[in-house]
């Protein structure tokens, strides 16, 4: 076997699944941990505004109710984005340039963290998921809402902060791809030998 077959054998049994590289499967898999570990700091942290139950629909019972409506969107998208920030390393770390694979792979599992902490929150909070909450009721009866998101634009968090990593990474880490060459030329910027 020639020099070329032994190297391209070798890339072959350290691919998995579909020619991903086995080391390529920790980032789905951190974007499922990160995403219960975020869907659990969601529910610990947002609190549960009060309700009027209305013929026409749930109403805040205060003012205070009112602004916790907006923090139930607001805490989701905190530990969205912290999720968003690692993932964004994390494939930065695998590919170390803009690929359009890295893009690709960074969307995908920043919105696969996103939904892990939305059904996670969801399920410790509410012992179920709700996609809406509009109940209707005639006696104006007082209830503690559920966990619900209001504002489903705070779903694009995650991936948006994890591209805007990629991009900053990309863009200003220094390159430590360029090293020798194995055919005895120079990296752009190393000076050559003089022999």
């Amino acid at each position: 076997m020639s020099g070329g077959a032994h190297a391209a054998a070798r890339e072959q049994v350290g691919r998995g699944v579909g020619g991903w590289r086995r080391r390529d499967w920790f980032v789905p898999a951190a974007a499922v941990v990160l995403g219960v570990a975020a869907g659990l700091v969601w529910q610990a942290v947002t609190p549960r505004p009060d309700f009027l139950i209305t013929v026409v629909g749930p109403f805040p019972a205060t003012e205070a109710a009112a602004r916790s409506v907006i923090d139930l969107d607001g805490w989701y998208a905190v530990p969205a984005a912290a999720c968003g920030l690692v993932l964004g390393v994390l494939v930065f770390a695998l590919a170390r340039r803009l690929a359009a694979w890295a893009v690709l792979m960074l969307v995908g599992v920043a919105a696969m963290a996103e939904f892990v902490e939305f059904v996670v929150g969801q399920l410790v909070a509410n012992q179920r998921i709700w996609w809406s909450w509009m109940p209707t009721a005639g006696d104006n009866h007082r209830v503690t809402g559920p966990l619900v998101l209001h504002a489903w634009g705070a779903t694009v968090v995650g991936p948006l902060v994890g591209l805007l990593a990629l991009l900053l990474l990309v863009t200003f880490a220094p390159d430590r791809t360029h090293g020798p060459r194995s055919n005895g030329e120079t990296a752009p910027d190393q000076p050559a030998d003089d022999a």
